[in-house]
C-alpha cells in the first residue's frame, strides 16, 4: 500500500479531483518509491545502518504528507502524467 491516498490530496487541496483529474492511483505508488529510494541513497548507509533499506521498517503514517506533497509537486512541476510518464 502506499504512503498517500487520493483522500490525503484532497486534505491539502479540497477541489483537486475537480481539476480534470479524475485520480491518482498510479502516482501514488510511484510518489512511496521515490521516497524509499530517497531515504535509501542519501541517508541509510550514512547514519551507519548496516544492511539493506527495507521498506517495512518506514511507518506509513510518517511519509503520508511527503507522499501526497511529491505527487501534488510531481503534477504541478513536471505535468508527465499528461504524456503517460511520470
Amino acid at each position: 500500500m502506499a504512503f498517500s491516498t487520493d483522500a490525503d490530496l484532497m486534505q491539502l487541496v479540497p477541489d483537486i479531483l475537480n481539476l480534470g483529474i479524475d485520480f491518482f492511483d498510479q502516482e501514488h505508488p510511484k510518489a512511496q518509491a521515490d521516497i524509499e529510494r530517497e531515504i535509501r541513497n542519501r541517508w541509510w548507509e550514512k547514519r551507519g545502518i548496516s544492511g539493506e533499506l527495507k521498506p517495512e521498517y518506514l511507518t506509513d503514517s510518517q511519509w503520508t504528507k511527503a507522499a501526497a506533497y511529491l505527487v501534488l509537486w510531481r503534477l504541478r512541476i513536471t505535468p508527465a502524467y499528461k504524456l503517460g510518464g511520470w
